[in-house]
């Protein structure tokens, strides 16, 4: 299995933790990777996504709130949000994923599962928290 189809069904689970208070995580997954049938996922690397994007989800919705202008949290597509937490998740947090690749896989997430506008929204916030960050490591060398 791909690292794109983890993604994906990471990306499942975090859109549907909006719905639903699951309360044993790691039982809320098994069942749905069992229900897809996937016998050959990386597990471990599932269930880091979901577990970091929750850990660190103050601080990636800050930076949502902060990168997405004029647009309040609450009015984003839920889809779209998803698609945001995780690759913030990647980009900011996971140190084993490049940054250049959270921000393509969320982007083809976009173009596949939300609107036709929402490959370059996500390109947008996730490109402007990038730029950010590479200004600020460029700021402390000084």
């Amino acid at each position: 299995m791909s690292r794109r189809n983890d993604r994906f069904i990471a990306f499942t689970l975090v859109y549907e933790r909006d719905f639903h208070n699951w309360q044993d995580l790691d039982e809320a997954a098994e069942y749905y990777i069992e229900e897809l049938g996937e016998d050959d996922c990386e597990r471990a690397f599932i269930f880091n996504e979901i577990k970091g994007v929750l850990q660190h989800k103050a601080d990636i919705d800050a930076l949502v709130e902060k990168h997405s202008k004029d647009w309040d949290i609450s009015r984003l597509n839920r889809v779209d949000l998803a698609i945001l937490r995780l690759a913030i998740y990647e980009m900011r947090f996971s140190p084993e994923i490049h940054e250049s690749i959270a921000i393509n896989e969320a982007v083809e997430l976009a173009k596949q599962y939300s609107s036709d506008e929402a490959g370059r929204f996500i390109n947008g916030i996730l490109g402007n928290i990038s730029r950010e960050e590479a200004k600020n490591d460029s700021t402390q060398i000084i």
